[in-house]
């Protein structure tokens, strides 16, 4: 089943130097420790000043934290620049550990082609990341209620994740109108969930991942509970191709 998927950053001059990124796996393990340490201080770089890929970078994350927090139309500048910055610097946070998690499996497969326990070292690097970004959500979603109100907290998820738990559930109430009040929870309950994943992954192809993942956990729980969900699709696309009803004449 196919489901449709203002404030300007100030600049800062303390920067994390290339360095810190390293191509050995060994010192994959120790990102976490300055990403979490940094989590309430003012925003790192990643590059010299002027560097040309940074700044489109910043450009970048500056233009998307702005897009997320328009809808909460927050009156204080102040609350609006904290909370700007946090996502700047939860976005820069992220794109590090990424990088790393990347550098360290290419690494591997430079090392050890072929080798019997590289699945096994793969799935460690994989599953350390997993910590790393569960312990650095925890972090930046307790620094937002600091700032903001639980809806506005559930605003910024949404806006970090495109609107797909609203989207996403909308069009399962349309193809599945008779959903009973306990169905329409769990799938909602589900599309929450993967939201949580979904923030922390690195780009939009990998969010949707997240929720095409949680939307076949859906389908499956729904076709055990006996709906035919290509019978649903084929309704709502014939129903789409009806045309409307002719308005009753006047009298």
């Amino acid at each position: 089943m196919k489901l449709v998927s203002a404030d300007r950053e100030q600049p800062r001059r303390n920067r994390i130097p290339p360095g810190h990124r390293s191509g050995r796996i060994l010192g994959f393990v120790f990102l976490l420790g300055r990403l979490l340490a940094g989590a309430g201080a003012a925003e790192p770089g990643l590059s010299a000043p002027g560097a040309p890929e940074e700044e489109a970078y910043r450009q970048t994350i500056a233009t998307r934290a702005e897009r997320i927090l328009r809808p909460l139309q927050l009156q204080d500048l102040d609350t609006s620049n904290r909370v700007h910055a946090l996502l700047m610097r939860h976005y820069r946070n992220l794109r590090d550990l990424h990088d790393q998690r990347d550098v360290a499996l290419r690494s591997l497969k430079d090392a050890s082609p072929g080798a019997p326990d590289r699945a096994a070292e793969e799935s460690r690097i994989r599953q350390a990341t997993r910590h790393q970004l569960d312990a650095l959500h925890t972090n930046f979603v307790q620094a937002l209620a600091r700032e903001l109100t639980p809806a506005q907290v559930d605003q910024v998820k949404d806006g970090m994740t495109y609107n797909l738990v609203e989207v996403t559930y909308r069009a399962y109430l349309r193809l599945l109108p008779e959903l009973s009040e306990s169905q329409k929870q769990q799938i909602r309950s589900w599309l929450l969930e993967a939201r949580e994943l979904a923030m922390d992954e690195g780009t939009a192809r990998e969010k949707h991942a997240v929720f095409n993942r949680y939307k076949g956990r859906i389908n499956n729980y729904l076709s055990a509970a006996g709906y035919d969900l290509k019978a649903a699709e084929r309704r709502l696309r014939e129903a789409s191709k009806a045309p409307a009803s002719a308005p009753a004449p006047a009298e």
